[in-house]
């Protein structure tokens, strides 16, 4: 029926639950994807002033602001996105006082831990729901599907403990119902027009 969702799917912001990472690497028996993994859609990473963030990644690297937008529920933390490519972004999420590493900011390759986590691009919710089967039955992932803006994300680890996600275009995005207060949007609100671009052919599992 028109409007169904993925099961196991949580309400709009609700940040996923990151499951326990498997013990032991899963076993190689998945036949192959008939889908496949098309990009990065987005690097989230924690910083304590996103005004220099900006100024290092905008300013002085290139990568235009998108908008930036304060949380509705708590904790209620300020987070920028900048545009890496048409369909991948740099996420950066304001965290007061968060400073990993604060007796050496040139800690050695192993020792930060500023990445919060990244996140894969598939073309569809049927792609989406493909590879969410298989991350649950390998035990990396707890099913639920998490409305993240204009996006529709699967949260997972990986056997070492990194924390990850697939992600796909959410057609049903309404940035005008988003409840997250927007601070400033640089390239206007049609900026989601780019993100929910999808190949010609994809269809929504309700179709």
């Amino acid at each position: 029926p028109a409007g169904e969702r993925l099961p196991g799917m949580r309400p709009p912001h609700e940040r996923p639950t990151r499951p326990t990472p498997p013990t032991s690497p899963p076993a190689h028996t998945f036949e192959t994807p008939t889908w496949q993994v098309t990009g990065v859609a987005r690097i989230t990473v924690n910083t304590s002033d996103l005004g220099r963030f900006r100024a290092f990644y905008e300013g002085l690297l290139g990568l235009p602001h998108i908008i930036s937008l304060r949380m509705q529920d708590p904790p209620f933390l300020v987070f920028g996105v900048f545009a890496i490519a048409p369909r991948t972004v740099l996420h950066a999420i304001e965290v007061p006082g968060f400073d990993p590493v604060p007796e050496d900011l040139h800690a050695e390759m192993g020792q930060s831990e500023r990445i919060d986590h990244f996140a894969l691009l598939v073309d569809d919710e049927r792609a989406l729901q493909a590879v969410r089967d298989r991350l649950v039955a390998a035990g990396a992932c707890d099913g639920a599907v998490t409305s993240m803006g204009p996006y529709l994300s699967v949260g997972f680890r990986d056997p070492d403990g990194l924390a990850g996600a697939v992600t796909c275009p959410d057609p049903a995005f309404d940035p005008t119902a988003s409840g997250d207060e927007v601070i400033e949007c640089s390239l206007g609100p049609e900026w989601t027009n780019d993100f929910l671009a999808r190949p010609r052919g994809t269809t929504r599992l309700d179709a």
